[in-house]
């Protein structure tokens, strides 16, 4: 069994990438002219901003800029890569990935935040930052005297970061990992094929078999579920089971909301087993 943090490592990467295709993917169209950066997230007009209003998104723009750049930044660091969606890059218009960060992450933090700041009561905010000394010293908020606030990008950014991985990579993650604990397991009951691969013991790229199963089937399945279920965050999906007796019945679908969906991890698990039974004939 790989190390808990290999395992996190790789299940991240397997987010990343599935957000990077969900945004190249999405058919690209200009933005609409003349509409609030924030539309959608903050700002509830259709077309562009007056007076305070426009003062208030102009600001919290710059906020949101920056804490894009923060986290494009850490998963560049942990991951190698940048995702175009959580980074604002993506230039899709209607990319299931980006809707699903503005609507769910980006959107709610935004608005506590400039709700508080823009209270009509008199508030002086501050923020206890630590020095270059180590040293903490109590340091005003600039958020409304139309500064940059580099406290509030982090406290942002952090959440965010925060946020997303609960929301999306983490349910990812254990998903990835249900699909793989199930196909070793049915690999070493019948011992027909061994590979380094599925025991989590070798470098990416190693292995020709499993780098060929990833790439025509388990990423293209994994895509399409995740940008199905992003797609359609009101829809309830369900799975139709055969049970004792030989029954049907009606289960819900808990990918993308709970715990690893059983049925959706044995129907990947089932694709990617035939695959490498499939690959490995065709060898010998």
């Amino acid at each position: 069994m790989m190390r808990a943090e290999t395992r996190i490592r790789r299940w991240s990467l397997a987010a990343g990438f599935v957000l990077t295709a969900l945004s190249v993917t999405a058919a690209a169209e200009a933005p609409p002219q003349n509409q609030c950066e924030l539309a959608g997230m903050l700002c509830a007009k259709d077309g562009p901003c007056e007076g305070r209003c426009a003062e208030v998104c102009a600001q919290a723009g710059k906020m949101l800029t920056a804490v894009r750049a923060d986290l494009a930044q850490r998963m560049k660091a942990q991951f190698g890569e940048v995702c175009p969606c959580t980074s604002g890059q993506c230039s899709a218009d209607g990319c299931s990935g980006c809707e699903f960060l503005k609507s769910m992450v980006f959107a709610p933090l935004l608005r506590e935040k400039v709700a508080s700041r823009t209270t009509a009561a008199p508030i002086t905010f501050t923020h206890v930052v630590r020095g270059g000394d180590g040293k903490l010293t109590v340091a005003p908020c600039t958020f409304k005297s139309g500064g940059t606030c580099a406290p509030c990008e982090r406290e942002l950014a952090d959440a965010a970061w925060q946020k997303g991985n609960e929301l999306l990579f983490a349910p990812i993650a254990a998903f990835v990992q249900a699909v793989h604990e199930r196909v070793v397991a049915e690999v070493k009951s019948d011992g027909s094929f061994s590979c380094p691969c599925l025991k989590g013991e070798c470098r990416p790229g190693d292995c020709p078999t499993c780098r060929d199963v990833k790439a025509t089937v388990f990423e293209p399945m994994l895509k399409q579920r995740v940008q199905e279920r992003l797609g359609n965050l009101q829809k309830d999906f369900t799975h139709t089971v055969r049970i004792d007796g030989g029954t049907t019945r009606t289960i819900p679908c808990t990918f993308l909301r709970g715990g690893p969906c059983p049925y959706c991890a044995e129907e990947f698990a089932s694709a990617v087993r035939t695959k490498l039974t499939e690959v490995a004939t065709a060898r010998r």
